[in-house]
């Protein structure tokens, strides 16, 4: 089964707690909120309607779900073994179960009519461009904060809008599945941004992949 993973913190390395959500703050939220609803609402609906995928008409569905539908606690308590140092180092609180205490609600962000995160997923660095661009949008939309592949007509360039789908979440992670248009293939990814953190005493940048 699939775990959380973080780079280790080595040498002259930055240290830093990331702040990117912040930019997302409206009036509406709450003096301990990263980003209000309108702003996580006109992100995800921005993602999708640049990866339109021409053939029709692109659908946003966005939906909350109730503590039942969540898995049950053993899967729950594999999804967090990793997380749970760090996240109780934010207040998160956690059952004996190994669960957090707070019933797991968890939204859900669907798109359809979209091509999926296109390219190569094990790709680490910037494509090489060779006198074309190629659409690495698995690259850009995971491996990137505050850098994009956008160009052109499409709608967001920062590269920042993507920080909504974590800072709605309590536990500060996200799961993303994607199925591509051009192999119709289906690749899940995580990724959660915590803070600095000690884990078996070595200390951890505070971006995490599942």
């Amino acid at each position: 089964m699939s775990r959380w993973v973080f780079e280790e913190l080595r040498g002259a390395a930055v240290r830093r707690d990331p702040k990117e959500a912040e930019l997302f703050k409206t009036e509406q939220a709450e003096e301990d909120e990263y980003a209000g609803t309108d702003a996580l609402v006109r992100e995800v609906i921005q993602n999708s309607l640049d990866a339109d995928d021409g053939d029709g008409q692109v659908r946003v569905r966005i939906a909350i779900h109730d503590p039942e539908d969540a898995p049950d606690a053993d899967r729950l308590k594999h999804y967090f073994h990793r997380l749970r140092r760090p996240l109780q180092a934010l207040g998160v609180e956690f059952a004996r179960s190994g669960a957090p205490e707070q019933p797991c609600r968890f939204l859900v962000c669907e798109d359809f009519g979209t091509r999926g995160l296109e390219g190569n997923p094990l790709l680490f660095e910037d494509p090489t461009t060779n006198g074309h661009t190629p659409r690495e949008d698995f690259y850009w939309f995971w491996r990137n904060i505050g850098r994009s592949g956008k160009t052109g007509d499409d709608l967001g360039r920062w590269g920042l809008g993507k920080t909504v789908y974590r800072a709605a979440s309590r536990v500060r992670c996200m799961l993303g599945l994607t199925v591509r248009n051009s192999d119709r293939q289906r690749l899940l990814m995580g990724q959660t941004v915590l803070r600095l953190h000690c884990d078996n005493g070595q200390e951890y940048q505070p971006d995490g992949y599942w």
